[in-house]
């Protein structure tokens, strides 16, 4: 048997297991995964996949839009679950809650978290959108 000499440096193998371990590191949620791939191609770190998610939710929500609060909220704040919102536009980043959208109920404008919120109209293509988000931040 003749050994062979590689043809690879240990830099090379690294590079490509990091490489791969990235393309590839939503794809078990399956379809979702793959769309959140595609989304996060570029991004490299948590925050840098956050601001990918703003670019591209900016680019493809139609403002405003009506939802309604899926997550229990501390007592208090005037929001709880299951209260019907107006999703105005994104209004910023937040390191602990992500995306952070402008919203209105009752004639007060309030900043909230995109990842606790569902699209009321279900065939709207904002539903598919802001779920899609949501499996990225609890998964993230």
């Amino acid at each position: 048997m003749k050994l062979t000499q590689p043809r690879d440096t240990e830099k090379d193998v690294q590079e490509t297991i990091a490489d791969l371990s990235n393309s590839l590191r939503w794809v078990y949620l399956g379809e979702e995964g793959r769309e959140i791939n595609a989304i996060l191609a570029e991004a490299d770190d948590t925050y840098a996949q956050m601001e990918a998610w703003k670019a591209y939710l900016q680019k493809t929500l139609t403002f405003p839009f009506a939802a309604k609060i899926s997550e229990w909220q501390k007592p208090g704040s005037g929001l709880q679950a299951g209260h019907k919102v107006q999703v105005m536009a994104i209004a910023d980043l937040n390191e602990w809650y992500g995306i952070m959208v402008k919203i209105k109920r009752g004639g007060r404008s309030h900043i909230f978290p995109l990842c606790d919120l569902e699209v009321v109209a279900h065939n709207s293509p904002n539903t598919d959108l802001v779920q899609l988000y949501a499996v990225w931040y609890a998964n993230r």
